[in-house]
């Protein structure tokens, strides 16, 4: 369950996604991904066990069955017997449950906000802690002027562009922050709404596909609001208005021609699997160079390919 061989590479990207994981012999990841790992794999082998949310540092929590003990004892009155902590990215023996409360005690959080922090973690809310994590070591990254030759930064290379994975991983993180972050105490959501400024920049620039989610999750908050928000509100209108009037515009057809160039190896309608991220997908169309805007091409880095902007490029569904 060991996800890093040194902590040199703790923060980077890669580390955080549970799919590279699963992938990856090597098996680069965090504790959090290490734990969710090892409680999946317990439960197939019928234990109760979860994720426990423990600040700083994830851990396993394996229950016994109702009244009874771990060693599978009738426990002692009505109550069932007590979970067993574990650390599957650390050791193979148990952790004492008061090793974590005098961990608690050390970091200064008061007796009566244990219970919180060694009892069994939501679904949501470990993906809210990764997002947060991802959103961290970019973070990180961007403060140390994006420099990952110096040894101890994060690097940000999941595939083979890292300037898109950061762009990609970030406006994920800030629409899972954005989805499952609890409002505040007032009911307000203020710690919701700092993310809309951030994820609606990213929209407009780089993610107009995702104007239905805009619409069903972002304009609701900002219609519900006066003031500032209205004016961002109609401001959204107006250019989710442009991204439904760019989609149906009927595209308009070119023929090709019956002559496939020397550059086009492959032909639409030609089923694949991708090498670099194992999806499968259908040739729907084909260019014999790339047929994007420069914008488009500095922001995926083209032109660091091995033949640049100058060999075919094709469109998969």
């Amino acid at each position: 369950m060991t996800g890093l061989a040194s902590n040199l590479a703790y923060r980077d990207l890669q580390n955080n996604y549970i799919g590279i994981a699963l992938r990856d012999g090597d098996h680069p990841s965090l504790p959090l991904i290490s734990v969710a790992i090892f409680c999946t794999l317990a439960s197939r082998l019928g234990l109760d066990a979860r994720c426990c949310g423990m600040p700083n540092h994830v851990h396993a929590m394996v229950f016994p069955k109702s009244l009874e003990t771990l060693d599978g004892r009738l426990a002692e009155g009505r109550s069932d017997g007590g979970p067993m902590y574990l650390d599957p990215y650390r050791s193979d023996v148990e952790v004492p449950a008061q090793h974590l409360l005098e961990t608690l005690a050390s970091w200064g959080i008061q007796p009566v906000e244990f219970p919180r922090f060694i009892s069994d973690a939501s679904t949501p809310s470990l993906v809210l802690r990764t997002s947060r994590n991802i959103l961290a070591t970019v973070h990180e990254f961007r403060g140390q002027a994006a420099s990952a030759e110096n040894r101890g930064h994060p690097t940000i290379r999941i595939y083979a562009n890292p300037f898109a994975d950061m762009d990609n991983a970030f406006y994920s993180a800030l629409w899972a922050n954005f989805m499952l972050d609890a409002p505040d105490s007032r009911g307000e959501g203020t710690t919701q709404r700092q993310f809309i400024p951030l994820i609606l920049e990213r929209f407009e620039r780089l993610y107009p596909m995702d104007a239905s989610l805009i619409e069903q999750y972002v304009c609701p908050v900002l219609s519900s609001q006066s003031g500032h928000s209205a004016a961002e509100h109609s401001e959204l209108l107006d250019a989710l208005h442009v991204v439904r009037a760019a989609d149906q515009t009927a595209k308009q057809l070119h023929a090709r021609s019956k002559s496939v160039p020397d550059k086009v190896k492959y032909k639409v309608g030609q089923v694949f699997r991708h090498k670099r991220y194992a999806f499968n997908a259908v040739i729907t169309g084909w260019d014999v160079e790339c047929g994007k805007g420069s914008d488009w091409m500095a922001h995926n880095n083209v032109d660091s390919l091995s033949k640049g902007r100058h060999q075919s490029f094709y469109h998969a569904l």
